[in-house]
Order: C-alpha cells, then structure tokens, then sequence
C-alpha cells in the first residue's frame, strides 16, 4: 500500500527494491490500480424525467455533506473490511537505525552517480498500483468527507450521458452557488448536454440555468470571444490525459502545445446561520465552499503532468484566517467532493490551499475512458514528487514547503536527457572553510545558480519565441529551482544543464538511464528601465545621507513631465494622451496578464494578483477586459483609449473628461501619496553570480542589450562605469543598500539585461542585500549623481537584540521522526498526519503587522534606532516564517502592538487607511523624536501637496475653458434621422414605425432609471463602508450593471417591420445617448448610455473614418516611440 511502502522506504532506505519496488514515477506501464465498484445504478423512469428521492429535495438550495447531513439522507457509507485500522508495521523503529540524521535542515549532497536508492523521474505515471483502500474512499467512514456539489443519482446519470468534466464542473457550481438543487434538473435537459467541453460546456449556462431558474436569461446573439474561455483547452488535456502518454508535459516532437493551463478556484465562506458564531459548530457546519468559473490562464507543472482538472486552488478570507484558523486546518483536512471524485489538500500558502484529485472514487465507478486509471492516491502523488527515502535529512517544515514547487507558473522549456544533467558543486566565500561543516547562507556565493548551455537556450528561445536568447533563464528542473545562467565555454549541440547543490530543493537521482527531464521556465527576462523609488528606499538612503531636496527635485521633475500630455489643446495632444495613457495604466502588461497569462510572468509582465479576490460571476461569461455585449471595458485606462481612437476629445464628452481626470488623479497620487518616483538613471534586474570569477569583490558588470542606460552627459549607452548604489526590496536595516563600481567587464560582455554579482570576498554580494540570492532575485542599481556621491553609509549598528529570544518555534520535526511517528498509525490517520503539515502553510501572517511596527518604529525612533533594528530583524524572521516553522512570541507581539500598532504617519498614510483609522479605536500616531532631522516624506508630502494642487487646479481650468456640453450631433444623427422617417410616414397616414420608435424609447428610459438606481445604491454602499456600517441591501456588483447591457440588446431583439436589428441598436444608442444627455444630465453625464452601447457608439462617432481591425489585432496595438519622438520634432 502507498503509504507503507513510503514508510518504510524512508526509515529503510536501504531495503527498497532498487529496480522500483516503491512508488516509482516512470514512463513505462505500472499495473492498473483495483478499482471498487459504486451502489448499483440507478434506474431512470422514462416517463418521469424528474428524479425522486435526491438528496436535499425538500429544499430550492443545495446544502454540503457533513457527516450529520448524510446519516439524515439514509445514504449508508461505504464499507470494507479493509478499510479497518492497520496494526502498525513498525512498532520500535528509532532514529539511530533510520539513515537520516534528527532535526538536519540540510538536504544530503547529491553527486552524479546519486545516492544508490530507487531513482524519482518527474514525469508523470502512466499507473500506479494502488490497493483497493487506496482507490475506494481513504476513510472508513463519511464523516471523513465534505460535499462541495454531489448526487450519487445524478452522478450515475452523468456517467452514463459521458458529459464532459467542463459540463459536470459548471453544473457543480452553480448548485453550489444555490442557483438550482439537484432535485431541479430534468433527465431530458442533461440529454442535451452530450458532447466535447467546446460544443456541451457553454450551453449550462445558455440552456440549463435559464430552463431551471427564470431569474436567468442568456442571448444566444451574444458571443463570448474572451481569450480566458477554457472549453478547447480542455478538451486538448483531456485528450492527452486519456493517451497516457504525458503529452501534456510539453516539449513533444509533434508541435509545441503543453497542458496544464486552465485554473479551477473556489472560495471557502462562512455559512449563513443565526448560530455561527456558536463553539458547538463543527467545521463542516461553520464552511462552505463555492466554485468559480473555470478559466484559462497561467500553467503550472502539476496541470502539464496530471492536467488541469486534477487541481484546485481554494481561498479563505481574511476574516475565516484570524478568527477560526484552527477549524479551517481541521475542515481541510477532509475529503471533498465534487460529482463523486475526491479532492485532497496537498499544499497551503498565506490564504490558499490547494487540492489534487485522489485515486479514490465517492458513490461513482471510476473510467478508463476518462483517464481515471492514471490518478495517484495522496500518499502515492507525495511518493511521486518529494519521497520521504531520499529526503530524510530535512525539516517537514520545509518538506512540505517543496511541493509549491509544483505550482508555480512556468512554461516548458526544454528536455535534457538524464545524462545531460550535472551536479557542480557551489562557490564558497573566502571565510569558509570545511571543517567549519556546512556553509551559512551568506558564504554560498553562487546561491540558486547553475549553469545552462547555449544549446539549451536556443531550443528555450525557439519553443517559446522569444525576440532573443535570454543570458539567464529563472526555472525549475525535477526538484531543483533557481536561476541558469549560460555556460561560458561549454559547446555542445546537446542541451545540457548543470545543477549546483544549492539548487536542488527535492532530492531526485538522475542515474537511471532512457530518463528525460523537462526545464520548466518561469521567467526568461526582468529588466526594467528606469526603475522607481519607494518608501523603503527613500529611508534608507534619507539615513544614509542622501539629501531631502534630491527626492524632492526628481518628484518634481518626474511628475511635471508626466503630467504634460494631459493638456489635450496642444497640437498633437491627442496622441500624445492616448500614448501616456496606454503607459500609465499598463494597458499592454494589462492585456498580457488578462489574454495571454500563461505568457505573462516568462515576459517579464508579472501575473495577475491571485491574493486578491475576484467576483465571482455565476452566470455570466467570463470577462474578456469588456462586457462581451456592449463593448464597455472594465478599466478607464482601455475606455480612455477605446474613445480616443473612435474620435471623441475631452471637451465634447463627459465620461472621457472624467477619465482622464481620473488618470490625472492616479498619476499625481502616485508620485505624492505613493512615492513611485522614476529615477532616470537607474534600473532593475535579476541578479546572477560571475561565471567565470573575473569580477573583484567591490565591482558588478552590466550591459544592455539596447542603448537605454541615461548617462549623466544625458547620451543612452548600453554600459556605464562608476559608483553606483544596488539594493533590493524588501530592505529595512542601514545597510541593505551597498555602494559599488559597476564596470562593462570585456570577458563579460556576453551576458546581457542581467547584473553579474562578484563571486570573490567573504559573503555573498546578494546575501548583503535584504538576505538576498541567485534563484530568481532581482536588484535595483542607481548611478544618478546627485544619489550616489551624497551616499554616505553610517556608522554599523550595534549589538543588536538576539532575535531568537522574541520566537517560538513549532516543535521541529525531521522526516525521519516522522516517519517513525506515522509508522504506528493508521492509514487514515498517516494520511491526515502529512496534512497536517502540508496546511501549516496556512497562518495568521505577522508580516503585515510588523512592516507596519517597522515603517512607525523608523518615523518615531528613526531608522538606526535599536528597536527599528530588532523589528527589521522580526519582519525577516516572519517572511521565512512557514519554512522555518518559527514565529513571533505571543507575548512579544502583543508588546509590539501594544507600542507600534498605531496608525502610519501622515505622510505614510493612504486615503484608504485613513478612512479606515476613522471608524477604528486605534492607537494615535506616535510623535517623532524632536531630535531627529526632517522625515525625507514628510518633506515630500509638503512638496507633494503643492505640486498636486499646482497640476489639478490647471487641469480643471483646463476643463473649464474647454468643455461643451451640446450633444454630439454626430452620435444624436440615427435617431433623428430615424424619428424623421416615421413622421413622414405618418404623413402619410402610416404610424406603426412612429410606434416602435416610442416602444424604443420607453425600453430606453427604463434601463435608464435601472441603471441611475444602481449607482445610487452603489454610491450609498460605498458611504456605508467608509463609515463601518452595513446596509440592508448588499453592494451591487459588476454582473448587475452588465445585465443592463442584457436587457439593451433584448430591446433590440425583436422583429421590426421598419428596422433591421443592426439598426435597432443603432438607433437605440443613439437615443440613449440623446435622452442622457438632454434630457437627464444636461450635458454633464452620458455614462448610461456608453455603458449599454460602448461598441455601437464608438462606431456611429468613428463613421468611416476609423479602420476596422479584429479585437485579436486592436489589443496588440502599442504607441511606436519613434513616431511619437517624430511627432514632437513636427510640433
């Protein structure tokens, strides 16, 4: 069974079958794992096609299985004699007679000819010989299992029609949304529903939502084209997983498509009950979970090697984290079920715990034809990727960390052939020496660095088409992460890769011959050009001698010369907006993140914040950056373009004056309440290790492959020589920003947009930067003059606090121990033994709260100050906090609260968190010392301040001289063209065209006093929420403005003698905007109208002037720097 034979393989390794006895992963056939059967199926009634006796029948609203809730619907749970508890295999096993050493963080060295126990290869198993009690429920009871969304009647009728997953997954989700119950939905209605993801999927919510809740419609006239729609995608994996042949891993013969790229997410909630607050509630009685909509977006390596139907990503909110985390830890560990398959937590991080479909099968059969004989049970999946025999000198603390490795967004990039793979040991610091035992971090000097070969990057830069060979790709091979940088030397066609011992994170032997390994790639470039200032820089350069007036002359000059395209009376202006505007918001970074996110991250424009929940949106299709119905874009940045280009200005239309002065805002507040100033002389880049020891310890070598370095001559070069300042964020302590000599070094010259590191001196350059690496890090170097020659550090800080008298540690645990621990349990209780670590990931963060203590510690006490040290010392300690397993004292951060949990200075403070501290009983601000020199932001706010009014005050004189609020003629011609017509007609004794018309416009007018509701009630939320109360009404969301755009076009749906329906809903935006504008606003507002018909009125206004392009073409548009340089040449 799985989870013995990874017991004793780690306590024995030496007794493991070399030839494969454990649970190996390899591309040759493993026997088909035993499959148990379900409850016999059950018999459809053909002249009922409504199905009696489900579950939850007497209720319009689905409800989640606890253990109470399955007994109540008279369902036994499965039994088998199996299943019963195991004696354990191990009664006196100890940590003398186990091979590892106790409490040992550091993985064991790795040579080339591997440790001599069974190899671990990274692809994926075509099966796995798994026990029945692997396959049937991995619990002996229900009490074990959660139903997210499940019918054992319905399931079998799934099963029998062979619906797609993407079928099962929407049904699934919208029951558990209670949009419908199970006991709802007709036999004929899922008929319909046969088929691939493509054809079956969109029609749940098309046919069946609308069939079974009559709140629902859907326009069959409306096509989604969103780039994120899942469908083909998933039928691509799912063909692929059906081969057996990890196709989906990447990297084939055939062509270049890879899995893996389709996100399944659900949020876990608190349930609705006037007892929630009870202590009596179990977890499955406080939690629900509700699905989200499937998406495609960013790949991961675990959804090209199992597909990505076989994980899901579940959120907690921050409200469930503080106050009941224990019982989240305990819910999680649980089994959760969706239409009959189990999902099990595997990996936690922050809020975030994500699942992978087990082997086991809940009231269903599994099905060869859908691939199911390829799933691993959990115990045999954590056999698969971190096994307990070849990694038994770690921590489980940071064991269990490793399997994040799985998830991070990545690319594949190229395969190496297992002889191709070599493992070099790292370069040592001058203070090291090796009787000194194993190296301290900062000693490491070539830390999460390896090395690649030109070969290699060749096939990464063709597979991925990228414009050039990266010098350095950021990746991840078998269980080794970090950074390769190109080999200097090496020649060979064949790609080849060398690992440093430093890099590999799971012990994995690549001895066995006929493997191939794939590098998956996570970023293949980062370098920015000019990069910004921030809060954590401007105080530690401040108190490092950089003067006030410096900060204060680049916010100005920076703001001044950004603000300049704003005034749209100038020749050319136009352009010059809609260029800025495109930059401003990122609108290109936007549309990759959103379009292309599997992209994204490998490009250098990050992903798409997943912390940061989104709405979800039941019944709708997913956002494409617009309402896929009006054409209304969900940012004002793309509004603001979308007008321009159509051939509106400012001064004739409200909602772009609007906007653009919106942008005014963000761009002033950016550099006045934010601090992001542009430095023009400097840049940010991944930071690399010398390849070939050349560098002194004081210098870096930088090129760029293009001339984009500022020189102080004011010339763009692609190298600079002199002093310059590197840093990296996070930094809080004096001396995270270090002072060097970059230089263009000639035997350098070959890696290029990277900063090449020194690998002589003592410690490593990146450790000396905010504890700092080679796996990924990057760093910030300034060479403007007026920065460095004033950079002057100061004296070392003292002794300082022995942080670890402030932590507590959870009791440390080797997987040596616990092997020995899990050997005496159960299955199930081994099971939920590696979960319990695997969810330690979930914590109650202290980062936050110390970055907070550390930023008043630094404005009270100033930066150099022994308490600011030891709270920079603490802010580290709870970064590292899951790793390490240790944590701040609870005695200790209740002192720190009690001292620094005030609210931010004022020059620190956002408009959000000083709304915030005024319905709160926090603290006051603490005062700063009066001996201490002016704060650098306070001088910054004050010169801030005055800028923001000097720009705003001209903007809006601005708006004053040049507004006209006469309605566009352009945009009121069809509906007075149209209104014409049917007075001639009834001249001539023929009404029924003026009848429709006034049908239009009573359809119009309602929608629009909709809509003016909604932003009533939208502004009185948010009124609401500034002062702490709650309405009675919840907030309206972005799906209830768009179902107005619904309704528009249904007014536009139906048969006219007199219109076509293309001129339907011309005539209907052109009175909306009319009847806005007139008769509503008087000139001042006409967002109803672009909000319902955002496409139709750009149209009408561009005429034939505007050149039509595809919307897979127009959001590849970006403003050519040459043609805009040309254009201030011509102005």
């Amino acid at each position: 069974m799985g989870l013995w034979n990874n017991v004793i393989a780690a306590l024995f390794p030496d007794s493991v079958d070399r030839a494969g006895a454990t649970s190996n992963a390899t591309l040759s056939p493993l026997p088909s794992p035993t499959l148990v059967e379900s409850p016999p199926s059950l018999r459809e009634n053909p002249k009922n096609t409504k199905l009696d006796g489900v579950r939850n029948k007497s209720t319009s609203k689905p409800t989640f299985a606890s253990q109470r809730e399955a007994q109540g619907a008279g369902i036994p749970p499965q039994q088998d004699a199996s299943r019963a508890p195991k004696a354990p295999l191990i009664k006196h096993a100890t940590a003398d007679s186990l091979g590892g050493d106790r409490g040992d963080s550091k993985p064991p060295k790795i040579t080339e000819n591997g440790p001599g126990t069974s190899p671990l290869s990274l692809n994926v198993p075509r099966r796995t010989a798994l026990n029945v009690s692997d396959v049937r429920f991995g619990g002996s009871n229900r009490s074990g299992y959660v139903e997210i969304a499940h019918s054992r009647q319905y399931q079998r009728c799934f099963d029998a029609r062979k619906l797609s997953w993407g079928v099962q997954w929407e049904i699934a989700r919208l029951v558990s949304h209670g949009l419908f119950a199970w006991d709802d939905i007709r036999l004929d209605l899922l008929d319909d529903l046969k088929g691939t993801n493509a054809n079956a999927a969109p029609k749940v919510v098309k046919q069946l939502l609308p069939a079974l809740n009559s709140n629902f419609r859907y326009f069959d006239s409306v096509q989604s084209n969103s780039p994120r729609l899942p469908w083909e995608e998933l039928d691509l994996e799912q063909d692929a997983i059906v081969e057996g042949k990890n196709r989906g891993l990447g990297c084939s013969s055939d062509d270049n498509w890879f899995g893996g790229k389709i996100q399944q997410r659900a949020t876990i909630t608190l349930r609705s009950s006037p007892v929630l607050h009870s202590s009596s509630l179990s977890p499955g009685d406080r939690f629900e979970i509700r699905l989200a909509p499937q998406e495609k977006g960013r790949s991961t390596r675990f959804g090209r090697a199992f597909g990505s139907r076989r994980l899901i990503q579940v959120s907690a909110s921050k409200d469930i984290m503080y106050k009941h985390l224990d019982e989240l830890m305990e819910y999680m560990t649980k089994g959760f079920v969706i239409n009959g398959r189990v999902f099990r937590a595997f990996f936690a991080k922050d809020n975030h715990i994500y699942l992978t479909e087990t082997a086991e099968d809940y009231e269903r059969k599994a099905d060869p034809n859908e691939g199911d004989h390829f799933r691993l049970s959990l115990i045999a999946f954590i056999d698969w990727f971190a096994p307990l025999h070849l990694n038994n000198r770690q921590l489980m603390s940071k064991w269990s960390t490793r399997f994040g490795l799985l998830l991070s967004t990545s690319l594949p990039g190229v395969p190496f052939h297992n002889t191709n793979i070599h493992i070099i040991p790292d370069e040592y610091g001058s203070s090291y020496q090796p009787e000194d035992g194993q190296p301290a971090a900062e000693q490491i000097m070539t830390d999460g660095c390896g090395f690649i070969n030109l070969a290699a990057l060749k096939q990464i830069k063709e597979r991925l088409e990228l414009g050039t060979i990266p010098s350095a790709v950021q990746a991840r091979l078998a269980g080794a992460k970090g950074m390769w940088l190109r080999h200097p030397t090496d020649q060979d066609p064949q790609p080849k890769i060398w690992l440093r011992d430093s890099q590999i994170k799971v012990n994995v032997s690549f001895d066995e011959g006929g493997r191939t390994y794939i590098l998956d790639v996570v970023r293949a470039f980062f370098f920015k050009c000019p990069a910004n200032l921030s809060t954590q820089v401007i105080n530690n350069l401040s108190y490092n001698g950089v003067p006030n007036d410096v900060f204060v002359k680049l916010m100005v000059d920076g703001l001044g010369e950004e603000v300049q395209p704003f005034d749209w009376t100038q020749p050319g202006a136009l352009v010059r907006l809609w260029a800025a505007v495109h930059d401003i918001g990122g609108v290109l970074s936007t549309k990759i993140r959103r379009d292309a996110a599997t992209y994204a991250r490998l490009l250098g424009a990050e992903t798409w914040d997943s912390d940061k929940p989104k709405d979800m949106d039941v019944d709708g299709p997913l956002s494409g950056g617009m309402d896929e119905i009006s054409g209304h874009p969900d940012t004002k940045y793309e509004r603001v373009i979308g007008l321009l280009e159509a051939g509106f200005t400012p001064q004739q239309l409200p909602i772009l004056r609007d906007d653009v002065k919106s942008i005014l805002h963000d761009v002033v507040e950016k550099y006045v309440k934010k601090y992001r100033i542009p430095v023009p002389m400097s840049l940010t880049a991944f930071i690399v290790p010398d390849p070939l020891g050349v560098l002194e310890a004081h210098q870096v070598h930088f090129r760029a492959s293009q001339p984009e370095l500022l020189t102080p001559s004011g010339d763009l070069a692609t190298s600079i020589s002199g002093d310059v300042l590197l840093t990296r964020i996070p930094l809080m302590l004096p001396t995270d920003v270090k002072k060097m000599v970059v230089l263009d070094h000639h035997m350098l010259n070959s890696y290029v947009d990277v900063l090449v590191f020194p690998i002589k001196g003592d410690v490593s350059l990146a450790s000396g930067l905010s504890g700092g690496d080679y796996d990924g890090d990057t760093a910030t170097m300034f060479w403007d003059p007026s920065i460095v020659s004033n950079f002057s550090p100061g004296a070392s800080p003292g002794t300082q606090t022995d942080p670890n008298d402030s932590l507590v540690s959870r009791p440390p645990e080797s997987v040596v121990d616990f092997a020995v621990r899990v050997a005496s349990m159960s299955e199930d209780e081994g099971q939920q033994a590696y979960q319990e670590h695997f969810l330690c990931g979930l914590n109650r963060s202290q980062i936050g709260f110390y970055s907070n203590f550390h930023t008043n510690a630094v404005y009270a006490l100033g930066y150099g100050h022994p308490q600011t040290l030891r709270l920079a010392n603490l802010y580290a300690v709870c970064l590292d906090s899951q790793k390490t397993g240790k944590s701040v004292k609870p005695e200790v951060f209740k002192k720190d609260q009690g001292a620094f949990g005030r609210r931010k200075p004022p020059c620190m403070e956002s408009e959000e968190e000083f709304e915030k501290s005024q319905r709160s009983d926090r603290p006051p601000r603490l005062p700063r010392d009066q001996a201490l020199p002016v704060f650098a932001l306070d001088a910054l706010a004050t010169a801030g301040k005055a800028e923001a009014t000097r720009h705003l005050t001209g903007f809006d004189k601005l708006l004053k001289n040049h507004t006209d609020l006469r309605p566009d003629p352009v945009l009121t011609a069809p509906y007075e063209d149209a209104k014409e017509r049917a007075s001639l007609l009834a001249e001539r004794g023929h009404e029924g065209m003026k009848a429709e018309l006034k049908q239009l416009r009573t359809h119009v007018k309602k929608l629009a006093e909709e809509y003016s509701a909604l932003k009533a009630r939208a502004a009185q939320e948010k009124v609401r929420s500034q002062r702490g109360s709650q309405g009675t009404t919840p907030s309206p969301q972005p799906n209830d403005f768009r179902r107005l755009s619904q309704a528009f076009l249904e007014g536009a749906s139906y048969k006219s003698l007199f219109f076509s329906q293309p001129e339907v809903l011309r005539v209907m935006a052109s009175y909306a905007y009319r009847h806005e504008i007139v008769t509503l606003s008087h000139g001042y507002d006409c967002s109803f109208s672009f909000a319902v018909a955002f496409r139709e009125l750009c149209a009408i206004k561009a005429g034939r002037q505007r050149t039509i392009l595809s919307r897979e073409f127009s959001d590849l548009k970006v403003p050519h720097r040459g043609a805009l340089r040309l254009l201030s040449y011509q102005v």
